[in-house]
């Protein structure tokens, strides 16, 4: 509210643009158990969209951003042996703080700050010892939360649609003409679990996703910001009031 209520008074520069990246993402689980049956890998995924940062002073701006994002999943079973990979698509809104350094005729930056997630859909394959009763290597699925049943569909009774993360991160603003390209690389922490507990139909009757787990995700993205600079556009072209022999 502080931030805001500066910038309302303040703000003179905003920079906005289109921004497009790739992240890597981790599936971390809540249950002991599930820790000790899994082994989880990173996965590349990628997210584009767009950024508005409004400066409040030299230091200090606020940035918020409109993201379409896709995470992925992949655990292996360390006893049996099978496997699941799955691909989630999220609508994100981070709203972040950022302090920003001079440097040369850059600026170096660190941000922090909340993001909320809507996940809209997903989709997966696993193998498995049953999948060859479908007669076949990998049973792909699509995920579902509208609870009509069908061979190749995952019903998500309790899924956490809407979904909580803590953003932090760095990077780097060039100048590139009279606009800027942004460098930004980002930690996200996840809070909130994909659903409220395991979910046993996939269509594999014996076999279990535990869907309490978060996803933590490394990103690098690129942005390319148009300048405006209000005060100089109000100010363009008005006379100082001075008169000149």
């Amino acid at each position: 509210m502080f931030l805001l209520s500066t910038i309302s008074v303040q703000g003179q520069v905003l920079r906005f643009g289109p921004k497009v990246g790739l992240q890597a993402t981790r599936t971390i689980f809540d249950e002991t158990a599930s820790k000790e049956r899994y082994s989880s890998f990173p996965s590349l995924a990628f997210h584009a969209g767009a950024m508005v940062n409004i400066k409040a002073s030299e230091l200090f701006s606020l940035q918020t951003e409109l993201l379409y994002h896709q995470t992925r999943k992949h655990i292996e079973n360390k006893a049996a042996g099978d496997w699941q990979k799955e691909t989630y698509e999220y609508l994100s809104l981070p709203l972040l703080l950022r302090f920003s350094y001079p440097w040369k005729h850059n600026e170096l930056y660190v941000n922090a700050g909340p993001s909320v997630s809507y996940w809209l859909a997903g989709k997966g394959k696993v193998f498995h010892s049953e999948v060859f009763e479908f007669e076949l290597d990998i049973l792909e699925y699509e995920m579902a939360f509208d609870g009509n049943e069908d061979t190749y569909r995952y019903i998500i009774e309790e899924p956490n649609r809407l979904q909580l993360g803590l953003d932090i991160g760095a990077g780097a603003i060039l100048p590139l003409g009279p606009n800027y390209l942004m460098v930004d690389l980002r930690y996200t922490f996840g809070h909130t679990n994909m659903a409220k507990g395991a979910e046993n139909y996939l269509p594999l009757s014996f076999y279990e996703e535990d869907l309490r787990h978060t996803q933590q995700v490394l990103s690098l993205s690129v942005a390319y910001l148009i300048n405006f600079d209000f005060y100089t556009m109000r100010t363009k072209g008005k006379s100082s009031g001075r008169k000149t022999e």
